[in-house]
């Protein structure tokens, strides 16, 4: 079968394609699924780079979110068999304490594919059957293959962790960005008033199309014009880290919360922490969130209410430049490799 294997880290060059691989056998438990779509995530980057404090064993198939057909599956869920399902990024022992409350992502021993577990990266893949979720027929396969770990991100930042409300405000930092772009529609969904950031007057448009109240960009402007608007914002999502994340806090109402999750601009900062109980603001980090989030996502999407943003497709021959892509920060919403396509 075809598929991608990381076989070392650093550049793109790390990522090689093959047209002899192993079919995978299907185990006890497990299902096997012809993968349509994959979707691209900015994890994919530190992965194949290997500056993750966990370096996983090579070589490996990668990604986390795809979309596809169930083609064999375990006794126990037959029923299963020529289904069109999304995938679930992170995998759990399904037995814990935090599995059984439906926080999956807190399970101990909680693995990313494409990062802590063979990923999603070939024609063919085995997986738990509770890493997949049934999607209807009348879902793409190309949107569905976006929907698991940047809209999970999403919805947990704002809701489960942010607990954003009905007239608050929300900063979004990279509002153009796979997760930003799920972020602005959902907390628009809610009855928030929106901000938004991005690099470039064409994102910045998209934002505004997703149904944010103001944008700015945030390599040229000062947003204090916007802040005076709301006093400070009651909720600040930061998926991108750095010297962003001080700002966040600089710009966050006394009370409100900061959510971040990201790397982007650095992992390492010198943080004034007297600015953060001084505002008694709460600065949460978020890794992931439940799984049940993408049952609320395919409804709303259904809905007609949440839209992946795509903002290119390549053929799964074509990682290394989807790769490129996304470290140029040249495309808006996500990078979706075809699998079916050569």
């Amino acid at each position: 079968m075809k598929g991608v294997l990381l076989e070392c880290f650093g550049g793109v060059d790390c990522l090689r394609f093959y047209d002899n691989l192993k079919e995978p056998k299907l185990k006890e438990g497990e299902v096997l699924v012809e993968i349509k779509s994959i979707g691209l995530n900015r994890v994919d980057i530190w992965v194949r780079k290997g500056v993750l404090s966990y370096k996983p064993k090579l070589p490996l198939l990668v990604c986390s979110d795809a979309s596809g057909v169930v083609i064999d599956a375990d006794s126990s869920v037959r029923h299963l068999v020529g289904k069109k399902v999304v995938v679930l990024p992170g995998v759990s022992c399904g037995s814990c304490q935090s599995c059984k409350e439906g926080n999956d992502h807190l399970c101990s021993d909680y693995k990313l594919l494409g990062f802590k577990q063979s990923g999603v990266s070939a024609q063919v893949i085995s997986l738990p059957y509770r890493n997949i979720v049934e999607i209807p027929d009348s879902m793409d396969f190309k949107e569905a293959s976006c929907i698991a770990l940047a809209g999970i991100t999403a919805y947990s930042a704002l809701f489960l962790k942010g607990g954003l409300k009905l007239g608050q405000s929300v900063l979004i930092w990279a509002g153009a960005s796979g997760v930003g772009s799920f972020a602005i529609q959902l907390a628009k969904l809610s009855g928030a008033n929106v901000v938004a950031s991005a690099g470039s007057d064409e994102k910045l448009e998209l934002c505004k199309s997703l149904g944010a109240n103001e944008v700015f960009n945030h390599y040229k402007q000062d947003p204090a014009e916007i802040l005076s608007k709301f006093g400070g914002f009651d909720l600040v999502i930061d998926s991108v880290g750095g010297q962003t994340l001080q700002k966040s806090l600089s710009y966050v109402k006394p009370g409100g919360k900061v959510v971040f999750f990201g790397t982007t601009l650095g992992s390492s900062i010198e943080l004034n922490i007297r600015e953060v109980f001084s505002k008694n603001v709460s600065l949460m980090g978020l890794y992931m969130g439940p799984s049940w989030v993408v049952f609320e996502l395919i409804k709303l999407y259904l809905e007609g209410k949440l839209k992946p943003v795509i903002g290119e497709v390549l053929s799964l021959r074509e990682i290394a430049r989807a790769h490129e892509l996304l470290e140029e920060f040249k495309v808006a919403g996500k990078v979706v490799l075809d699998v079916g396509s050569w």
